[in-house]
């Protein structure tokens, strides 16, 4: 293989085992934790990690930000995902919530059209017509077979699919900031405003975790800021 391409490929895989097992964690905890109280803790936990990474690597300069306000339209809307995301993975079959999280690629060429104008070609539309049809393919069956009732079944799909197409704005917010922004400041403003938002919902919603509880928030949060 090329070496040039082993890291990346490294990236990848364990990105994707990283989502994995964060999925199994909220799945697991969603059984006693109310969905917005994992929300808050995912992300205000990851803060504490995050932080002292920052001022490691750059000082406390590294906390100054010229893209503020995007920061604060990723973190806004990356939450209402986040949450959306949580939200299935407590009430459907793991794979069923998984696999509509997996449809925010689909959308990230539609919104990067309208938003940034970069058009794709062709043949990224046709893929993204053909993953659709293979999602509606394998979930229907599956819904069906896993919730008695429809309306609930479509809802969350419905759920699952906003969900999916919020994660894709806030991908593009991202690129929409430019090259400018290192990756950990990126990662601290998204769990700074996702904290400050979250709280208040969390509050109306509050679970007490357990200690056992919030050492799984914790480790949640560390393989989610990986």
């Amino acid at each position: 293989m090329n070496s040039s391409l082993a890291l990346p490929i490294a990236a990848i895989i364990g990105g994707e085992i990283c989502f994995a097992i964060m999925g199994a964690l909220i799945k697991y905890m969603s059984a006693d934790l109310s969905t917005e109280t994992i929300v808050f803790f995912r992300n205000s936990l990851a803060l504490i990690i995050i932080i002292p990474l920052i001022i490691h690597q750059f000082g406390f300069t590294g906390f100054k930000s010229q893209q503020m306000h995007l920061h604060l339209v990723r973190g806004l809307i990356g939450v209402s995902a986040m949450s959306c995301f949580f939200y299935i993975l407590g009430r459907m079959h793991f794979t069923e919530a998984i696999l509509l999280k997996l449809c925010t690629p689909f959308f990230i060429p539609l919104i990067a059209a309208l938003w940034l104008k970069e058009i794709s070609s062709a043949a990224t539309w046709f893929a993204i017509i053909l993953g659709f049809i293979g999602v509606c393919i394998i979930s229907e069956p599956k819904l069906q077979q896993n919730m008695s009732a429809t309306f609930d079944a479509l809802s969350l799909v419905g759920i699952g699919l906003l969900g999916a197409c919020l994660a894709a704005l806030a991908k593009v917010t991202i690129r929409k900031m430019g090259g400018g922004e290192p990756a950990l400041r990126t990662v601290f403003y998204f769990g700074l405003f996702a904290s400050l938002a979250s709280l208040p919902v969390a509050l109306q919603n509050w679970s007490e975790p357990s200690f056992n509880q919030f050492t799984l928030l914790l480790t949640l949060a560390g393989v989610a800021t990986l």
